[in-house]
Order: C-alpha cells, then structure tokens, then sequence
C-alpha cells in the first residue's frame, strides 16, 4: 500500500475593506470608510489569553495563540493569533523538513506570580480586536495609559524563560485575567511562555525592581500620592481648604519619614482625602493589604477606611482607626462584623510605617509597625471572603460619624494584591520612585472626578 505523509503549508492573508458587489454595499463601505477618517473605528491589536475584546473594541476573530517550539532553532520568533477555522490552499503530499513550523503556545506559570497555578501547561486563546482609536501602543511596564491615550487592557508580560538551550520569542501582553482553550491542558511543551522579570544592572534601579514585569503581585498595585504617570487614583471630594498650588489639590507638608524622599501629606482640622479604587485588580482568591506612613498629633483618629460600592455582597468595608494611641481594625463582612486591637502604644509626634492585611485563607487580620508585626489574630474569623471593588478609600477619615478625623501627616499609602504582610523596604522602594507635587489633572465630565 502507498503510503503518503501530509504536509500542510500555513498560508496567510493580509485583508482590507473589499470591493463592493452592488451599489449598496459601496454606500454602506463608504460610510464604514468616512467611519474610520472620523475615529469610529482604527488599529486592530491582539489582546492575548483571552477569547474576547474589551467592551469598547470590536471582535475581528478569536483563535488559538501559536509560535516555534521552544527549543528548536530557526522558524519565526514572533506569536501569531491563528483562526480557529483554517483554510488551505494547496497540500503538499511530500515529506519535506526545511519548513518553518508553528505550535500551540502553552502557559508556564509554575510557581511564578501573578497568575494562578490552575493555568499551568494548559494552552492560550487570542483575540484580535478592533480599537475605535486610529493608533494602539503596547507599554511595558505600565498600567496605565500616558495623557491622551486610552487603556484598551492590561496584564503582564511573558516569554520564552531566559535560559540557556531556549530560543528567543517575541515579548507580548497577556491579559491579567486568563482564558485558556477548552480541552488544551495537554502539557505538551511545545510552544511556551513564562512570565517576564526586570532584572537590575544595566536597567536602572530605582525605578525599576528585581520582579515580575506588570502589576507586580507582591509589591504596591495602587499608591498614592504619586502621579497618574505610574498608578491609577481618583481623587473625590478634596477639601476646598487644601492647598490646590501643591499640586493635585493636595496640602504638602515639609515633613517626610525618616531617610525618605516623599512629602508627607497634611491631613487636618477636618480634612480628608478620598481615593476612588475602580475594578482594575483582579482580586479573586487573593490576599489584600493596605499600608502607608502616618504621623499622629493626637491619640485619636480614623487612618484610613475602605469601603465597597455594594454593600450588599459578603465584603463590605475594611478599616483602621486610632483608638488611645493603639489601633482598631475592623471588617465588615455581609454575615459578621470582625475586630482585632493591636497592643503597642502608637506615639504622637513619630512616623511609623503600618500595613494592614487579611490573609484569606484562615480570614487572620494582621498589622505590621514598620519591622515589627503587632497583631496576628484569627478569632474565628471568616475565611475565604474577596475584598470587593469598586469602591472609595477614605484617607485621614471614616465613613462612620462616631469615628473622628485623623490629625497629622500621611504618605505614600498603598494597596497590595496577593499579599498580606507587605515588607517596609517593598512599599519604601516603590514609593521612592515618583516625586509628588508634579500631577497634572483633569475633571471628567461624566464622572465627576480630578483624575492624578
């Protein structure tokens, strides 16, 4: 029996509006043209490891994420976002092995943040999508978009490992909250991809760290005060007392901790500042703590109070409060109302370094004074309960009347993902790499908010 081994060629296509059969369908691709001139639609971009686009961009095809084997030479070194429905041209029936070959790229998550270990070795889907913008840019080692640019989405960088025997790949932005293709956990370790790390030397450090590259799990995802240049924060509600010269309608005092570059923040007679946390995080199954450097004038205070939009789903609010010189923290949860009182006198006069944390999987609250942790306390406390966004963060202040209004200084006050017990040197190294005073912001119309 002849026996005939199939070789099938990939062919491409590269597409542009088509030519009209009738006169309607010219009428209708000219609009879609004058559409185009006028910014109704633009740029197509492949949003990688998810099977949709964001809301605002339109689905050209989703498919299956492919690239060369990672440790074969030659073929192409950048990823492709295949159809999921091919069509051939010609079949060759001949064996032939100088081709170039593509494979289904597969997720190397391991034990490397920030993804979950339930997409190790299972197989990435694309989206090429459609923006209304004439122009897309992918930035690395941002979150956000820089002044007049619009975020489309983000996630986290990924590649070939950086190892010795590996071949070169293309850098491309997944989406932080993966998809992967149905029935594709074959670990077959053909195409691969693993999160991308900065590494220190040559890249300068400060600003950039040791670590994964994105929004790094582990380290400050949303800090304030620093400019909308590197975190995201809206700010509702300022004081019409503060001083709007300092920049960002924020009263800077000449105050900073010790051995640290950033202006604390004066929080008095009444003031408060609250910070408007959208759903940008993927807070799912993880960790959460807030942190931030205070100086008290007074025994008494709410430092900081975090509260949920829905105030009908099990996380509620979470909250710190200076009571006698210790410190309250409280969450609200939909079924309970959880307290926990740490123990050391807080000292008026003296900046200190606190972190405030939940470890989710036995519901445990835990504070840390700079190095020192000053409460650990699991009271039977819920488990398993997500922090929910959006929401607003309160600063110097609560949302509850029978709590009073912090009095002193604060800066550099920060939310951390898939952590508890952030390290001072973590938030510090962060914290050191923007100067405040230099924010340029703008009212949004439709939401009423000064974005920095």
């Amino acid at each position: 029996m002849l026996k005939i081994n199939l070789v099938v060629f990939f062919f491409c296509v590269c597409c542009r509006a088509g030519e009209p059969d009738n006169l309607i369908e010219e009428i209708e691709r000219k609009l879609e043209d004058l559409q185009s001139i006028l910014g109704k639609s633009g740029e197509t971009y492949i949003r990688w490891g998810k099977t949709s686009c964001p809301e605002e961009s339109k689905l050209v095809y989703d498919g299956y994420a492919a690239g060369k084997r990672h440790n074969i030479g030659g073929s192409g070194a950048n990823a492709l976002c295949l159809p999921k429905i091919p069509e051939w041209k010609d079949y060759d029936g001949r064996v032939n092995t100088w081709t170039g070959r593509l494979y289904g790229i597969e997720y190397e998550i391991g034990q490397n943040k920030p993804y979950s270990m339930n997409f190790h070795d299972k197989d990435m889907p694309c989206a090429v999508c459609q923006s209304k913008r004439s122009t897309v840019l992918m930035v690395p080692g941002k979150v956000t978009c820089h002044t007049g640019w619009h975020k489309e989405f983000s996630g986290y960088l990924m590649s070939q490992a950086s190892r010795n025997g590996r071949t070169p790949s293309e850098y491309i932005c997944v989406d932080e909250k993966l998809d992967s293709v149905p029935g594709g956990n074959a670990n077959r370790n053909e195409a691969v991809v693993y999160p991308v790390e900065a590494a220190c030397g040559s890249l300068k450090c400060p600003p950039y760290v040791n670590g994964i590259f994105g929004i790094g799990c582990c380290t400050p995802e949303l800090l304030w005060p620093l400019n909308s240049d590197t975190y995201t924060s809206e700010v509702i509600n300022n004081s019409p007392l503060q001083d709007r010269t300092a920049g960002c309608n924020i009263k800077f005092a000449q105050d900073m901790p010790p051995d640290f570059p950033i202006q604390g923040v004066s929080i008095v007679d009444g003031n408060v500042i609250d910070i408007r946390v959208e759903d940008i995080l993927d807070s799912s199954g993880k960790d959460y703590v807030f942190s931030g450097w205070f100086k008290s004038f007074s025994p008494d205070g709410a430092l900081f109070h975090y509260r949920s939009d829905n105030q009908t789903g099990d996380f509620n609010d979470l909250k710190a409060v200076l009571v006698s010189q210790t410190i309250n923290m409280t969450r609200n949860l939909k079924t309970t109302n959880e307290i926990g009182i740490s123990s050391p006198i807080v000292l008026n006069n003296t900046w200190y370094y606190f972190s405030f944390g939940i470890d989710r999987s036995n519901g445990k609250m835990k504070i840390q004074q700079d190095t020192t942790t000053i409460l650990d306390l699991d009271d039977n406390f819920q488990k398993g309960v997500d922090i929910a966004f959006p929401g607003t963060l309160r600063i110097g202040g609560s949302f509850d009347d029978f709590d009073s209004t912090f009095n002193g200084y604060v800066t550099c006050f920060a939310f951390h993902s898939n952590e508890h017990s952030p390290p001072l040197s973590d938030t510090k190294s962060q914290c050191a790499v923007t100067p405040p005073g230099f924010c340029k912001f703008k009212r949004n119309i439709n939401k009423n908010t000064i974005t920095f």
